[in-house]
């Protein structure tokens, strides 16, 4: 696989704002047209991403004309051809932020990438989600009401067009554009066309905690479970060494899946449980400081 060493999409944006470097319109569409023509690409190939979001997003380079990269497909699924067999997703999926109402509801198709898509783009323009709450409970109520807002000052510098593309994502599956239709709109054919040239009012400080959430979280449960005392997980050391077939000291993917297949809950989300799990992102679970 290629090696992207141009870090992820909030990263480098604030870098460029601390700069004081120019981050406008234009550049926020010049971005979102990547992500799409590769969401373009996948439906065209009958597969759904389903979980599409800025730390997903990882530049090749370090380059300031880097192209940008679509990662993660450890949660993407194929789909059918038609409405009944597209309409097969059931497993609740994603992130907070930007799952669509109808995952929530337990029956979807790659639609869903195309509202991903719509959060990330207004994230792009503002640094604020459309939907936000003080919780997951809270955000899942206000995205399932899918009611949101283009509120003044944050995007008074902002043209119609991205509001009417943005307003074309987030809306009901059966009205909602697909990936084709959103690179045909104005705004991103003809780049931001009635944009203006000024830098874009981002608020930094919420981009910043969207950009750490995730990686204090991961820290946080490698640091606990190295501090952990042998006997305070013989149970877990136990079950690990089960599970363990090849006897490598790491549990791969497939291997908890054969040990979770022995359970009668068939619902278990094991791609998701593995994903959190997996506090370094190196594909396995090691037993030693990190289980």
């Amino acid at each position: 696989m290629e090696e992207c060493t141009g870090g992820e999409l909030f990263d480098r944006i604030l870098d460029r704002i601390e700069a004081k470097k120019l981050y406008s319109e234009k550049e926020a569409c010049q971005i979102f047209k990547q992500m799409v023509s590769a969401v373009s690409y996948c439906h065209s190939q009958k597969i759904c991403h389903r979980d599409l979001k800025p730390e997903n997003l990882l530049f090749l380079t370090k380059d300031e004309n880097s192209p940008v990269k679509v990662i993660d497909f450890g949660l993407s699924k194929t789909v059918g051809s038609t409405k009944e067999t597209k309409q097969n997703m059931k497993t609740k999926v994603g992130t907070a932020y930007y799952v669509s109402p109808e995952v929530l509801k337990g029956q979807y198709d790659e639609s869903c990438d195309i509202w991903s898509s719509g959060v990330i783009l207004y994230i792009l323009l503002t640094g604020d989600p459309p939907f936000n709450g003080p919780n997951d409970n809270d955000i899942y109520r206000k995205i399932a009401a899918k009611k949101f807002s283009f509120p003044s000052p944050s995007w008074d510098n902002i043209s119609n067009d991205a509001k009417d593309l943005i307003t074309h994502m987030l809306t009901d599956p059966s009205k909602r554009y697909s990936a084709q239709q959103v690179l045909s709109h104005t705004w991103v054919q003809n780049m931001a066309p009635n944009s203006k040239d000024c830098l874009l009012k981002l608020n930094t400080d919420n981009m910043k905690k969207y950009q750490n959430t995730n990686k204090l979280q991961k820290a946080v449960l490698t640091f606990i479970a190295s501090r952990l005392k042998e006997d305070e997980i013989k149970h877990l050391k136990e079950i690990f060494l089960t599970l363990d077939e090849n006897k490598d000291g790491c549990l791969s993917l497939e291997e908890i899946k054969k040990g979770v297949t022995k359970l009668k809950d068939n619902n278990i989300d094991i791609d998701g449980i593995f994903k959190s799990i997996d506090t370094d992102g190196s594909g396995a679970i090691n037993y030693t400081g990190k289980y």
